[in-house]
C-alpha cells in the first residue's frame, strides 16, 4: 500500500551503487528525504553520480540498468523495487539526459500521447493533456513532425512535454536544459516555477548550468565521488562559497571574464581551409529547404561559431560540412577540393565531426581503444609506429582527465565524460578542420575550462574550428566570429 497522504514522496536510506563495468563505488551511503513542494537541484562534477542517483530514484537501477544496490529507495512509503514500472509511472516522470533513449514512437504527437493512452485516458482527456503540454513547452508546431527530423534541443522539449502531459507528483530531470537554447531554457524554468506552486508535487533535477536553476530551487544537493557533501539551501551558489573540489560551473559572467581575457585571433595568413558557396539542403526531394547558406569560409587558425535557436539548422549544416549529408546544390570545398570527391579515409584525416549525441559515434570496447581506432587512423606499419600512436592516445586521455577511465567501456561513462572522449578522439588525427556540435553538453566547470585551453592550443597551431553551441561563454572564449542561423538561413556573419 502507498502512503498517499505522506509529505515524504521519496525516501533514500544508506544507498550505495556498484556497476559491473566499474570497480569503484558509484554512490556511497546516500540518505535523502524528498518532500512535496520541493524543487531539489542536484549538482556536482562530471562522473560524480548525479545521473546514477536519478536512475536509482526512478527504479531503473537495477531492473533496466544493470547495477547492484545496497540500501533502499522508497516511493510513497513502498520499496520502489517491488513496484511495477507501469505503476511507478502513475506517480513519477523522468526526462533522460539523452531524450532519444526514452522515445517509443515515430511521431511527436504520438510520443506525447503514448503514456496517456497506456493509462487508459479517454480521447477527450488525451487531446486536452497533449495540447496543454505542447503549449507549455512550445512544441505545438512540432506535433505533426517525425521525431527523427528534430534537433537534439527539440527532442528534449518533446520528452519534457510527454512527461508533463502525465501530470505526475514527482518529476525527475537529468540535465534538462543541456540541449536547449536560451529562450527554451527560460521557458522551461518558467514552467517549473508554475509547477512549484502546486504544493503536492516534487521536482528533482541535475544541472551543470546552475545560475538559473539555483534561482528557483528550494534545496541544493552536491555530489562528489558518489557521496553527498552538501544538502541545504542554494544560497551558497549565489555567494560563491563552494569549494573548488566540488567541480561546479561558475556563473556566466565569471566564466566569460576568466576565459576571454587571453583570446586573440590566430587565423594564419587567411589560408582558407573550408569554403562554402550557395549551399541548399532538404531532407525530402519535394520538402522545404532546411539549410540555405549563400557563402562563407573558415581559415586556418580560425574558430567560427554557429549560433541559433533549436531547429535553426546548426547540426544539419555541420553534417553537410563534414560530408555526412549531400547538398541538393552548392559547393563545399576542403582545402580547395570538393569535399565529396575526397576519398573517405583521406577526408577522415582532414576533417572530424564530434556529434552532439556521442553515443552515435563511440564504437570502441574501451576508452583507450576508442582513441586507437585503426579504422580511422593511418595504417600502422610497425610496432614502433604503433607505440607512438598509443603514446599520443595516452597523452590525450591525460589532458582530458580520462586516464582513470582507460579500461571502461565508453557507454558506461557519464555524458560529460563521453563528450570529452569524443573530442579527444576527434583530435587524435590532428585534422585541419574540427567540427563540434554542442561540445560542452554535460560538462562541469573544470572540464569546460580545460576544453577551452586545449582548443586554444590547437587553434594557435593552425587548426580551424566550427563550433555549434548555445554556450555563450565557450563562444566568447574561443571564437573569432559568429554565424547566426534562423530557419536554416544565415541571418548574421
Amino acid at each position: 500500500m502507498y502512503n498517499i497522504s505522506s509529505s515524504s514522496l521519496i525516501s533514500v536510506k544508506n544507498l550505495s551503487l556498484f556497476y559491473p563495468s566499474s570497480s569503484r563505488e558509484i554512490l556511497k551511503g546516500c540518505n535523502l528525504e524528498i518532500k512535496s513542494g520541493e524543487i531539489v537541484l542536484i549538482a556536482g562534477s562530471s562522473g560524480s553520480g548525479k545521473s546514477s542517483l536519478i536512475h536509482a530514484l526512478s527504479g531503473l537501477i537495477p531492473r533496466h540498468i544493470q547495477g547492484r544496490i545496497e540500501g533502499s529507495v522508497s516511493l510513497l512509503g513502498r520499496n520502489i523495487q517491488e513496484i511495477p514500472f507501469w505503476e511507478i509511472s502513475r506517480f513519477l516522470g523522468l526526462v533522460f539526459q539523452e531524450p532519444e533513449d526514452q522515445f517509443f514512437t515515430l511521431k511527436v504527437e504520438d510520443e506525447i500521447a503514448f503514456g496517456l493512452e497506456n493509462h487508459g485516458l479517454s480521447p477527450e482527456e488525451i487531446k486536452y493533456c497533449l495540447h496543454q503540454a505542447a503549449l507549455d513547452t512550445n512544441t505545438e508546431s512540432l506535433l505533426p513532425r517525425s521525431i527523427h527530423t528534430l534537433s537534439e534541443g527539440e527532442k528534449q522539449r518533446v520528452a519534457i512535454a510527454a512527461n508533463l502531459a502525465m501530470d505526475p507528483r514527482i518529476l525527475l530531470f537529468d540535465e534538462p536544459t543541456s540541449n536547449l537554447d536560451e529562450q527554451s531554457s527560460s521557458q522551461f524554468y518558467t514552467i517549473l516555477e508554475k509547477l512549484h506552486h502546486q504544493a503536492d508535487r516534487a521536482i528533482i533535477m541535475t544541472e551543470h548550468r546552475l545560475h538559473r536553476a539555483a534561482q528557483i530551487a528550494s534545496r541544493l544537493i552536491i555530489l562528489r565521488d558518489g557521496e553527498i557533501v552538501y544538502d541545504g539551501h542554494p544560497h551558497i551558489l549565489q555567494n560563491h562559497q563552494w569549494p573548488k573540489t566540488w567541480g561546479l560551473r561558475p556563473e556566466p559572467d565569471q566564466l566569460s571574464a576568466l576565459t576571454t581575457k587571453e583570446k586573440k585571433s590566430t587565423a594564419i595568413n587567411f589560408q582558407p581551409i573550408l569554403s562554402v558557396a550557395d549551399l541548399y539542403f532538404r531532407f525530402r526531394p519535394n520538402g522545404q529547404f532546411v539549410v540555405q547558406v549563400p557563402r562563407f569560409s573558415v581559415n586556418a587558425g580560425e574558430a567560427v561559431a554557429l549560433w541559433g535557436d533549436n531547429g535553426s539548422g546548426k547540426s544539419t549544416l555541420l553534417r553537410l560540412l563534414a560530408g555526412s549529408l549531400i547538398p541538393d546544390r552548392g559547393d563545399i570545398l576542403l582545402k580547395g577540393q570538393e569535399i565529396n570527391s575526397i576519398p573517405l579515409r583521406q577526408r577522415s584525416r582532414m576533417i572530424r565531426l564530434v556529434l552532439q549525441n556521442t553515443d552515435h559515434q563511440l564504437l570502441g570496447r574501451s576508452v583507450f581503444s576508442e582513441l586507437v581506432n585503426w579504422s580511422s587512423t593511418p595504417k600502422i606499419c610497425d610496432l614502433k609506429e604503433k607505440k607512438v600512436w598509443e603514446e599520443k592516445a595516452s597523452l590525450l586521455l591525460d589532458r582530458f582527465n580520462l586516464t582513470h577511465l582507460r579500461d571502461r567501456h565508453p557507454h558506461s561513462l557519464s555524458v560529460g565524460e563521453k563528450q570529452r572522449l569524443a573530442i579527444a578522439s576527434g583530435l587524435i588525427n590532428n585534422p585541419s578542420l574540427l567540427l563540434l556540435d554542442e561540445p560542452t553538453s554535460g560538462m562541469d566547470g573544470a572540464s569546460i575550462d580545460q576544453l577551452i585551453h586545449i582548443l586554444r592550443e590547437y587553434k594557435e597551431q593552425g587548426m580551424a574550428l566550427v563550433i555549434a553551441s548555445h554556450d555563450a561563454d565557450l563562444i566568447k572564449a574561443i571564437c573569432d566570429r559568429r554565424i547566426t542561423l534562423r530557419f536554416g538561413r544565415m541571418a548574421e556573419n
